[in-house]
């Protein structure tokens, strides 16, 4: 699964956060983030054992360090180990 995504002020991104829907078992995942015209990878994270974890629930893989972000960039977090997806429309609409 990948999210491309921009922001509209500096910050950082300490996780990368989806639902886990109803279908899917436990298994790991693993999360990276890369600038998207270049494809560097800016960031990435351990396999996370979230074998206990039965969605639908949401999971919230933590990146090692606070990841720089600026506006003008556009960005791309990509989860592994996701075989079954769920939508919501305008998730991250109200930002923080």
């Amino acid at each position: 699964m990948e999210l491309r995504f921009k922001v509209r002020r500096p910050g950082n991104v300490t996780a990368v956060r989806f639902i886990k829907s109803a279908g899917e078992g436990g298994q790991g995942h693993w999360a990276h983030v890369f600038e998207w015209e270049s494809r560097q990878l800016l960031a990435s994270t351990e396999d996370m054992d979230d074998s206990a974890c039965r969605g639908p629930t949401w999971v919230t893989v933590e990146l090692p360090s606070p990841l720089p972000v600026w506006p003008g960039r556009e960005y791309v977090a990509v989860v592994d180990g996701v075989r079954h997806f769920a939508r919501t429309a305008d998730s991250l609409a109200g930002g923080r």
